[in-house]
């Protein structure tokens, strides 16, 4: 039952918006004169110009800025995953052939192995991507702002 009464309120209330929307006569026209606006006395423009180029100069320069540090952080997490992939792979093959740190029948060179390349593999992923989108979107930025402004 209520879903009837959910249903009936809602088109009651899209009856009453299509009716508040429709025209009744009394409504009255806007209309735009162009050849106002146009005029060479408006005096405005040529501010607001100057206004919008500043700004536009400064978003531009701040989007450069965001850029390169996206390229930087990107290489240095892409740096730290190469080191731990390293670290890993290296500590893996001393454990395992030191041979008298066993844990049970599991190794710790496994566990060194199993932990290590998931997080050095999860930091260059994201690395690589990071620093090539951060250099694109510097070489767009640098060369809009040198052709621009």
């Amino acid at each position: 039952m209520k879903k009837i009464y959910c249903l009936l309120f809602s088109l009651v209330m899209f009856a009453m918006a299509g009716y508040s929307q429709s025209d009744d006569g009394n409504s009255k026209t806007i209309t735009f004169d162009f050849s106002k606006a146009d005029s060479v006395d408006n005096q405005v423009s040529s501010k607001v110009t100057t206004v919008g180029f500043e700004r536009n100069k400064a978003f531009y320069e701040q989007k450069l800025k965001k850029a390169k540090t996206q390229k930087l952080v990107g290489i240095i997490l892409a740096s730290i995953g190469a080191a731990a992939l390293g670290g890993s792979i290296g500590g893996y093959f001393a454990i395992r052939n030191k041979r008298s740190y066993q844990l049970n029948s599991f190794g710790v060179g496994e566990l060194v192995l199993y932990t290590g390349l998931p997080a050095s593999v999860a930091l260059i992923s994201t690395g690589i991507p990071l620093s090539v989108i951060g250099a694109k979107k510097q070489k767009k930025y640098a060369a809009k702002l040198k052709k621009d402004f």
